[in-house]
């Protein structure tokens, strides 16, 4: 129920310089493309905490839905991305408010997100979202936040990956 900071001695080291509790039952973790904030799911809590990166001061207290797990950010850190899992949904949290300002319909119990910047070659933006349940990934539109495509796959994916240039997704 905890975070802990891990950081490299001079002699190389690395070792736990903080800890910090955080929820009912951190789960899943990111940190903005600026290395200033840490957002951590809390399972039970229907929330994301954020903490400042350097000290994990507490920052702000997230509502999102139910069962918070996977998350990532945008390349530009404007936005952070929840699977919820038992809502079938991810929320969309504004980084410069802090505040949820949407939640886009998904599989079932979505669970690991992943921002892909190349867009598969449209130069669109995509968000890639592993749906536990369903066994299948939702490809969202990150403009319009509208599921453009669900891809069947084997059972149970947990997480997933695309490539730089955005040509695979591995689940």
């Amino acid at each position: 129920r905890s975070v802990s900071m891990i950081a490299r001695a001079g002699d190389g080291r690395h070792a736990v310089v903080a800890e910090v509790p955080v929820g009912q039952g951190p789960l899943g973790i990111a940190l903005d493309p600026a290395g200033a904030r840490l957002f951590v799911a809390d399972w039970h809590g229907e929330m994301v905490h954020a903490l400042d990166a350097a000290t994990l001061a507490p920052v702000a207290v997230i509502t999102v839905g139910k069962s918070p797990s996977g998350m990532t950010t945008d390349p530009k850190g404007e936005r952070l991305y929840v699977a919820d899992r038992e809502s079938d949904t991810v929320s969309v949290i504004d980084l410069a408010s802090l505040r949820r300002v949407a939640q886009a319909p998904v599989g079932r119990a979505p669970f690991g997100v992943a921002y892909d910047a190349a867009g598969g070659g449209d130069g669109r933006a995509r968000l890639f979202v592993a749906n536990v349940q369903s066994s299948d990934v939702s490809v969202i539109d990150v403009d319009t936040l509208k599921e453009i495509r669900r891809v069947k796959v084997r059972s149970f994916p947990y997480g997933v990956a695309p490539t730089a240039d955005g040509a695979r997704v591995f689940v």
